[in-house]
């Protein structure tokens, strides 16, 4: 029992960690608009950890919590809208294919 517990808080403090490195990410890009789609692509690489290691609903929570307190603290985003839209949502769409 104690192991089993010990792996889902490492797997939920990893996955907080990595939504919190994603909205860093994207507020960087809407800071920066040079770089705003390589931002957006650089934040999905998070979600692509959590496909590949944490598996099971975390990918999901983790573009979701992104997405929404992407919204929440920069609203006039295109970082934000193109992680969203595309880059967000497509490591996980394309394990499940």
């Amino acid at each position: 029992m104690r192991g089993t517990k010990k792996k889902t808080t490492l797997r939920l403090t990893l996955s907080a960690v990595s939504s919190a490195l994603g909205v860093i990410l994207l507020w960087l890009g809407g800071l920066v608009q040079i770089i705003d789609l390589s931002v957006a692509v650089l934040a999905s690489l998070l979600v692509v950890f959590a496909v590949i290691e944490l598996k099971g609903a975390y990918p999901y929570l983790i573009y979701a919590v992104t997405s929404v307190l992407t919204f929440l603290l920069m609203p006039a985003s295109s970082a934000g809208l193109a992680y969203v839209l595309f880059a967000g949502y497509y490591p996980i769409i394309k394990a499940l294919l």
